[in-house]
């Protein structure tokens, strides 16, 4: 080393020497209360004379006091119980970090200041100790912060996810759950978040075989039980009677060999067949047993039923291993007394006649009959037993009269199935002539005041032809909406298949009472309905190749509709497939896996991409302006602001844009706007701002105040009292810029 060059901790030590400098004269330069400037310059001076930094090092200190400076708290004890809580989170992640995350940079970004998690509530210790993989934590945070209804919701999901990850075999198993259940909120009726958590959570505990038992159920399973170890004591007396039997009839042979061996080889043979049928018989009765007590216990699906089978079956083959040990024994002895002459059927009968060891056999035998028919009755009750009734809510379906189905959420069925095609789909008619009236019918429609994005004539074509398109796009575009009207004008019902998180999903199930359970594919597959498949790339690839199944055989019978095309959904549950059936998808992404704004999403099978045919979904503006079409200065807003944030996101390599505004969005702001239910911030923070960090609220201000000519530097805002409806543009540009500036205003 020469004489002027430094050493790296030299360099170091000076380098955060700047460090404090640039942060202690910051602190001097904002307009802050004295008591909260002296937080800030005592924390340092500590640290300057020696005490610990609670964020390891100062290049992250420097970070850290940056966004508090930032942010808007109310004063110094705010300050002080905010920085109190962020110190101890931010241990507790840095330490827990076994992922090789950037977790410094991420805890900056997401939990320090008025705009953060942890200040908003937006943190749950349980929630976050219940992902080992804190990847997965930050990917479900990140769908719940960008969407203002999930955020709103956030104690419930919270809650929800605490309890189901015991359920949950994996953390790829918890976290496909949670999303699941995260794109479910959207379709929950009367806005009862309890009551759906409630019936995902039941989901979730039958996936692995947990079912909710009522004391009644539990009686019964013990009177079972009881009733099992009955019989097996009874086999154990009686498997005693047959060693004792044995051992008899083996001294008989020994001591009678010499007179034995006259007798005549046809009555001999005559004995072994009545033997012989004996041990069958009596062997034949066990096995039966075996497997009926086995079927009738393994149909029940629950693991109480499971012990009794692994606890008793191995005792009960084991009682006839050692029986057919026995028979086997004697049969070689009998076998090999048939060199007996024919004039000894004198002596047998007479010595039959006084031996009483023989007879004492002879008694034992018909007490053997008796026993054999306590076995048959055994059975019996026990089936009386196992068949414990339930009531169900049964539903009635042409040609599956013979079974107990159970209806998909109530589901209310048509009692008749059409089986020739509707007229869109009737190739009997030219493709022309049916296009024409598609278009016709959408014309008219248009009249009336309904709104049509630009893709629905094509995904209404493309179902008349077979295909089976798939919207994909950002959220909030209008996808779900669309499926309800190519339904409606091609004269279908539309059957929305909910979540798809797993096969039996969209096969569905037998319950332990014996039930199958029906799921929307098979009531679109059987009655020909628009099966609507949402969120289809955040499914596993499993679920996805039964779905490219059933559209196969969708194919086969519009290839070939005189043909029988079954689809299996259940045990003896076959379906013709009906030729009005079609299936919809829609997902976020093109199939190929996660990008910028959805990082949760997987990529889907190739099998299925290949059968697809893609449309890709993007905001229509004419949605937009027909939505808001009598508040132009809404629109106007709504459309520069969509702008800005495309122009950012490319600013900064995405290519999906986070946060922008959705025909969700407009349709919310026009609802706020009749009923005048809230401010102007209210409605320009929860639609606009949300949880944008301040980099790109920064840039969003920057460009809207470009747009409205004002300056981004004096722009204070004010508060404004007039109705949503009188908001002028220059208004929600000013008031936009300000809350940007000033961060969540709390």
């Amino acid at each position: 080393m020469g004489m002027f060059q430094k050493s790296d901790e030299k360099l170091k030590y000076e380098e955060n020497a700047r460090k404090m400098r640039l942060l202690i004269n910051e602190i001097k330069a904002r307009q802050l209360e004295d008591k909260t400037r002296d937080f800030y310059l005592n924390y340092l001076d500590n640290i300057r004379k020696g005490y610990p930094n609670d964020f390891g090092d100062m290049d992250t200190l420097f970070q850290v006091f940056m966004k508090l400076l930032d942010s808007n708290f109310s004063g110094v004890r705010d300050l002080r119980e905010h920085f109190e809580q962020m110190v101890q989170l931010y241990h507790k992640m840095v330490n827990s970090n076994k992922e090789e995350l950037d977790m410094k940079n991420i805890f900056i970004h997401n939990f320090v200041g008025t705009d953060g998690l942890l200040y908003n509530d937006y943190y749950d210790d349980a929630m976050y100790s219940t992902f080992q993989n804190k990847k997965d934590y930050f990917d479900i945070m990140n769908v719940i912060m960008s969407d203002g209804f999930l955020k709103s919701e956030f104690d419930t999901i919270s809650d929800y996810i605490s309890k189901v990850s015991k359920y949950c075999l994996s953390q790829d198993m918890l976290k496909r759950d949670v999303i699941s259940f995260l794109n479910g909120f959207f379709e929950v009726v009367d806005d009862d978040y309890e009551k759906y958590s409630e019936e995902c959570l039941e989901e979730a505990k039958k996936r692995v075989g947990v079912y909710n038992l009522s004391p009644k159920q539990l009686a019964s399973v013990e009177t079972k039980i009881r009733k099992v170890e009955g019989f097996l004591e009874e086999m154990n007396t009686y498997m005693k009677n047959i060693k004792g039997e044995k051992e008899a009839l083996s001294t008989i042979v020994t001591s009678s060999k010499e007179e034995l061996d006259k007798e005549s080889k046809k009555s001999l043979e005559s004995l072994r067949e009545m033997i012989t049928k004996e041990k069958e018989l009596l062997t034949k009765k066990l096995d039966d047993y075996l497997l009926e007590l086995e079927q009738l216990l393994s149909d029940k699906s629950d693991a109480l039923f499971k012990d009794i089978i692994i606890k008793y079956k191995g005792q009960l083959e084991q009682f006839r291993n050692m029986f057919q040990m026995y028979s086997r024994a004697t049969s070689q002895d009998l076998l090999a007394i048939q060199k007996a002459s024919e004039d000894s059927v004198k002596q047998l009968k007479e010595y039959v006649s006084n031996e009483p060891q023989l007879q004492e056999l002879l008694v034992k035998a018909n007490e053997q009959n008796a026993v054999r028919t306590k076995i048959v009755n055994l059975v019996e009750k026990e089936e009386q037993l196992l068949a414990v009734p339930q009531k169900v809510e049964e539903v009635s379906i042409p040609g599956y009269e013979s079974r107990i189905m159970v209806p998909y959420k109530h589901m209310v069925l048509p009692n008749e199935i059409a089986k020739s095609p509707i007229y869109p789909f009737d190739e009997s008619i030219p493709f022309s002539q049916r296009k024409e009236e598609i278009y016709k019918k959408i014309e008219e429609r248009q009249k009336q005041g309904e709104i049509f994005h630009k893709k629905v004539p094509q995904i209404a074509i493309d179902l008349m032809e077979g295909d089976w398109p798939y919207l994909w796009g950002p959220s909030g575009t209008g996808k779900s909406y669309m499926a309800k009207q190519v339904a409606s004008l091609l004269g279908m019902n539309l059957t929305k298949a909910g979540k798809i998180t797993e096969p039996y999903s969209v096969l569905g199930y037998n319950d332990p009472q014996g039930r199958y359970q029906i799921t929307p594919s098979f009531i679109a597959a059987l009655y020909g309905n628009l099966l609507f498949l949402d969120e289809l790339d955040n499914g596993n690839p499993d679920t996805q190749v039964v779905l490219n199944d059933i559209y196969s055989e969708l194919l086969n019978k519009l290839d070939n509709p005189n043909d029988i095309c079954e689809v299996t959904f259940g045990t003896d549950v076959n379906v013709d497939i009906n030729p009005n059936f079609r299936m919809l998808g829609a997902g976020n992404t093109s199939g190929e896996g996660e990008n910028e704004a959805f990082s949760s999403r997987g990529k889907m099978d190739e099998s299925i991409q290949e059968r697809m045919t893609p449309i890709y979904v993007d905001y229509d503006d004419r949605v937009e302006e027909q939505i808001l079409k009598d508040y132009p200065e809404w629109y106007d807003f709504f459309i520069k602001f969509r702008n800005a944030c495309v122009k950012y996101s490319k600013s900064i390599g995405h290519q999906s844009p986070q946060g922008i505004t959705t025909t969700r969005d407009a349709a919310a702001i026009k609802k706020y706007i009749s009923h005048n239910s809230k401010s102007i911030d209210q409605v320009l923070q929860e639609r606009f701002i949300q949880i944008k960090d301040s980099e790109y609220r920064k840039a969003l201000a920057k460009s809207i105040a470009k747009e409205y000519g004002l300056s981004y530097e004096e722009e204070k805002g004010t508060k404004f009292s007039d109705p949503l409806e009188k908001a002028s543009g220059k208004v929600l540009a000013k008031q936009f810029v300000s809350l940007c500036k000033n961060g969540d205003n709390r």
